[in-house]
């Protein structure tokens, strides 16, 4: 259930999840690192970084964990 006072909203989330799949922000870096290593190559391609590096070295250890 959407708590929101919009009367199209249920109609512009379904529009979006049909898009975007179900969870358009997913949460938790193992569910986001593809999209991390994607910056970093454009980073790498427009010279923005001198050479690649693992997602990982981007975060701190206690981050890279799923919440429990």
């Amino acid at each position: 259930m959407l708590r929101v006072s919009l009367p199209w909203i249920a109609a512009a989330y379904e529009e979006q999840a049909a898009i975007m799949g179900g969870d358009p922000w997913p949460y938790g870096f193992a569910r986001n690192r593809e999209e991390v290593a994607a910056m970093i190559r454009y980073a790498v391609a427009d010279g923005l970084a001198a050479q690649p590096i693992p997602p990982e070295a981007l975060f701190h250890p206690s981050t890279l964990a799923e919440p429990g």
